[in-house]
């Protein structure tokens, strides 16, 4: 197994370690992240600490006075076991997702705190790890229009909270302890984050293969995204439960969302694809007015479709020639999808055919460039109708204005089917019989998203989301050649 990297970004308030830990490591790279003042605050409640809110000067009050001396030992030591035990699950799922895992905070410039992740890497990991950290030091100038919405209210304070704020920040500019084992760097923008993750750090940069805009988050990949979900009417979304079948990393699950879907669902079975799509899931939620909620799981689609019941319609781009069973893969199709299952086919016809098999149906036959070709038309028809009968094929889109041997075709459901609970139309919602319960997912492969609006029927979707009232999200790019403003 690939040897897990832990990278620390400390720094103080305003520093932009927020911005740089989820608007660049968290897109751009093969990482999951974490907040240390999240952890802090579950770790305060445990332990009976009062934060007084979710400030994060508050907290970092109270890392200060856990350490010199404020609280009494049993109150101190149920924090840092309630923190420890935090800090190794996080690690832990990083480890089985086989990515990098960022923590970001204040607080990882003390050294028992590093500790505390260098143990828990340990137990995880062995010796296959490797710890980083971080000191982000912005310029004065940068420092000080960073924190000027910040301390606007708070320099109208009197004279005594003027210097107790001085003393505070002249002790968290000081540099983190050092800690054996650790290499620590100083960064003094995001700019210098991002050099350091690929040229010091060694992070896997991540190479989106969809081109998409979602809010502050742009990708330049090959693949528009948004015309490849364009060719789903709304019909077949808006107020809708949709099934998106290898997901990958979640893009056309939330754009489905985004457009007005009730509920989505996406299964990807690759663990590196499903961190991406829990991080850009993240990343919506905090800095964009896109709506994002939906349910990621990871799991193998033609073992877990079974479990998950029928929806309205089922999304199956660019994947189906990556299952050595074609005709079995869409049986099961069949049976998750209510009303249409959209799925893309590619195809090998003419210069593409080969010898031993000619306008034949076969999996895993990579012609040319990068494309895998499954069959001529004819072929993946006489598949579709043997696999999926009561339905009709309604369009046949090709997937770009440019590529001719790869469409989405509509499968809409025409005939009841009998399910488990009797004869079933085609807008129906048949539910698992109690004799073959859903099985549980293993822990942490399920990860629900927060509660969200979802866009109104009413109103016309354009491809992404207009920003909600008061978000103040700068626009990103990322790929090759990107650069990143001034945090926020």
């Amino acid at each position: 197994m690939a040897q897990l990297r832990i990278v620390l970004i400390h720094g103080v308030s305003g520093s932009g370690k927020t911005y740089a830990t989820e608007r660049v490591l968290a897109i751009d790279y093969h990482v999951t992240t974490c907040r240390m003042d999240a952890l802090y605050a579950q770790a305060l409640e445990r332990a009976g600490i009062s934060s007084r809110g979710t400030d994060h000067h508050r907290i970092h009050t109270r890392a200060h006075e856990l350490r010199e001396g404020v609280y009494d030992a049993r109150t101190a030591g149920i924090f840092f076991a309630k923190l420890a035990e935090l800090i190794q699950r996080r690690v832990g799922e990083a480890h089985a997702w086989r990515v990098a895992i960022v923590f970001e905070g204040y607080t990882l410039r003390f050294a028992d705190e590093v500790m505390l992740v260098r143990s828990a890497a340990e137990a995880i990991a062995r010796d296959g790890f490797t710890i980083s950290r971080i000191h982000l030091r912005p310029t004065p100038k940068d420092l000080s229009r960073n924190r000027a919405a910040k301390l606007q209210r708070r320099l109208r304070r009197e004279v005594k909270a003027r210097i107790a704020r001085k003393r505070r920040r002249a002790r968290e500019l000081g540099p983190p302890e050092p800690v054996e084992g650790v290499e620590d760097y100083s960064a003094a923008d995001i700019d210098e984050v991002d050099s350091l993750a690929e040229d010091r750090l060694k992070l896997r940069p991540f190479k989106w293969y969809q081109r998409f805009k979602l809010g502050p988050v742009r990708s330049t990949g090959r693949i528009d995204a948004a015309e490849k979900l364009g060719t789903v009417g709304d019909g077949d979304l808006i107020g809708r439960d949709v099934l998106d079948i290898c997901c990958s990393t979640g893009v056309h699950a939330i754009m489905a969302k985004d457009r007005g879907a009730a509920r989505v669902v996406g299964v990807e079975r690759n663990p590196r694809s499903y961190c991406k799509a829990l991080e850009l899931r993240k990343v919506l939620h905090r800095h964009a007015g896109v709506d994002a909620d939906v349910t990621f799981l990871l799991a193998d689609a033609a073992e877990i479709l079974p479990s998950l019941g029928r929806f309205d319609t089922v999304l199956f781009f660019g994947a189906l020639h990556y299952f050595g069973d074609y005709e079995a893969m869409l049986r099961s199709v069949a049976d998750a999808t209510a009303g249409a299952a959209y799925v893309e086919f590619t195809f090998s016809e003419g210069r593409l055919d080969t010898a031993a098999a000619p306008g034949a149906v076969r999996p895993w036959v990579r012609e040319t460039g990068k494309t895998i070709y499954m069959g001529d038309r004819d072929a993946i028809v006489a598949t579709v109708e043997a696999a999926m009968p009561g339905f009709a094929i309604e369009a046949r889109t090709p997937v770009t204005r440019r590529a001719s041997d790869r469409e989405i075709w509509r499968l809409r459901r025409t005939e009841p089917r009998m399910g488990r609970s009797g004869l079933a139309g085609a807008g129906a919602r048949v539910k698992p019989a109690p004799e073959s319960p859903r099985p549980p997912v293993p822990a942490n492969m399920s990860h629900e998203g927060p509660e969200s609006t979802a866009l109104s029927p009413a109103t016309p979707w354009q491809g992404t989301s207009a920003p909600r009232p008061g978000n103040r999200s700068r626009q990103l790019t990322f790929g090759a050649g990107s650069r990143y403003g001034a945090c926020r």
